[in-house]
């Protein structure tokens, strides 16, 4: 192990192994960075946080298979053998849910993804498989809750009871739940939006007419159409503060050959729906990070106030920690601190404060009949306390 507290040699190997689609000199890159004294379990533990782990090992098996430790390649040859399996996993669902909805007559579409993984890199074994997303209309929730309930899945999030009160604020506030099958480990989100906030530009971006499908095998997979599904990405990626370096991989892969007329085209499209700083920050990020050259006419400077919060939040949060910063360190304060200076209009940040207000851990902690639904806001500063009282007791007893 290597005596210096910085990663930067890793993090520099990790995204140089990330690249996609591959051009001339990635090759020669990715050795000479191989051949520098690499801490090689620090880059293991950043492939995986960054859910990097199939795209890296391809490339460092390509390109520096002999400067890796021994150790280091089993272990990411059984991690990304496994991502490999997962995904054959989540095809088979994926096929069984489309019948599924399609038989209830629910208009059904898979964000990201596989369908994703093949647009982006044309094999869904070189991306991290992570959840199966699927995407309703809002008319269709209780009727999707059912069904997948019957198919075998179990509702993780929100925890608790969903009295009538909670649900209907919850739809209104959130944009999914999550499930986990109760046999085949499947993990699935349910969206009904694309963003939590329902006035954040960008939701018309799931519209029912954007329709795009990806041939596998025999079969097709319905998802968004690509120009809405990039511009998705995006606003998916800067509202994350692109925590995950597997979100802007997938950037960087869709357009690092573009043209700057197709740049320009999909600006046009940002401008329409009102995401042009989301993508902006977007291709910022990917010059930054993994130093290629993405522009065209049409993109907003950095000096623009949405664009250059979404790069400070976003730099921050990849590189803290020596590029392994966990989730759970930034705060929900922050958070909501971050999402509150991204736009400006009143009923934009009033959905933000109702959503702090009225939190679903407050509600499966303090199980309050929908009458007294409006106390909740009093009662978060004690969850907070026992949350965090529990949080710093278990980190207490792990230590001794």
């Amino acid at each position: 192990m290597k005596e210096s507290a910085s990663h930067d040699a890793e993090f520099r190997l990790l995204v140089a192994s990330a690249l996609w689609p591959r051009q001339p000199g990635d090759g020669e890159r990715v050795r000479i960075l191989a051949n520098e004294n690499i801490d090689w379990g620090a880059l293991l533990e950043m492939a995986v946080l960054h859910r990097l782990v199939p795209m890296v090992y391809h490339n460092l098996l390509e390109y520096a298979p002999d400067c890796m430790p021994q150790d280091i390649k089993l272990m990411l040859e059984r991690q990304a053998g496994s991502g490999s399996m997962a995904v054959f996993r989540d095809l088979a669902e994926i096929f069984r849910l489309i019948n599924l909805f399609a038989g209830a007559s629910i208009n059904l579409r898979i964000l990201k993804g596989i369908p994703l993984a093949i647009l982006a890199y044309g094999d869904a074994g070189l991306r991290d498989p992570g959840d199966i997303d699927l995407l309703i209309a809002e008319k269709d929730i209780v009727a999707a809750d059912s069904l997948l309930r019957r198919a075998g899945y179990l509702r993780t999030e929100p925890e608790g009871e969903l009295t009538p009160r909670r649900f209907a604020y919850y739809v209104r506030h959130w944009k999914d739940f999550v499930y986990e099958h109760s046999v085949l480990g499947n993990s699935v989100e349910l969206h009904w939006r694309l963003t939590r906030n329902r006035v954040m530009p960008g939701a018309l971006l799931a519209r029912s007419e954007s329709l795009g499908r990806t041939k596998v095998g025999s079969g097709e997979i319905p998802t968004l159409a690509f120009d809405d599904l990039f511009l998705y990405l995006c606003l998916h990626g800067a509202l994350d503060g692109w925590m995950r370096l597997k979100s802007l991989a997938d950037i960087v892969a869709l357009c690092r050959n573009m043209k700057p007329a197709e740049v320009e085209r999909l600006a046009i499209q940002a401008v329409k729906f009102g995401v042009l700083p989301e993508m902006t920050s977007a291709l910022r990020m990917a010059t930054r990070i993994f130093g290629v050259s993405i522009d065209g006419p049409g993109l907003l400077p950095e000096s623009h106030p949405a664009v250059r919060r979404i790069l400070k939040f976003s730099s921050h949060a990849i590189s803290d920690c020596d590029y392994r910063l966990p989730r759970e360190n930034i705060s929900g304060r922050k958070w909501a601190w971050y999402e509150l200076g991204l736009r400006k209009s009143a009923a934009y940040r009033w959905q933000i404060l109702e959503r702090v207000l009225f939190r679903p851990r407050v509600w499966s902690r303090f199980n309050l009949p929908d009458s007294f639904f409006l106390l909740y806001p009093l009662l978060g500063p004690f969850e907070w306390l026992l949350y965090h009282g529990s949080r710093w007791r278990a980190l207490r007893n792990s230590q001794l």
